[in-house]
């Protein structure tokens, strides 16, 4: 998985900031951070292109598979649900 994620790639935290904080530097450094309630206002602020490439995840992938679809329902193509933090310290690393 991780010779998919390009310098385009967003790969966004959809946990909550201090749950986002708490992380290790690298998923910190390397991923942005918008909780699941705010998703949908700031990915349109950000006037992405419909085929960027977006990866979600959270602690345990239940709030990004949340994430996911509402991305597809907006019109995105090109979203994976990464799952939880343990998955994305493995892509990271």
């Amino acid at each position: 998985m991780f010779n998919r994620i390009s310098k385009h790639t967003y790969i966004i935290d959809v946990r909550d900031k201090a749950e986002h904080l708490s992380s290790d530097k690298v998923i910190v450094d390397r991923t942005i951070n918008i909780p699941l309630n705010k998703l949908e206002r700031e990915i349109k602020k950000m006037k992405l292109a419909k085929d960027t490439q977006i990866m979600t995840f959270c602690q345990s992938g239940k709030r990004s598979k949340v994430a996911t679809d509402i991305l597809k329902e907006m019109g995105y193509t090109n979203v994976t649900n990464l799952g939880g933090i343990d998955n994305v310290n493995f892509v990271l690393k």
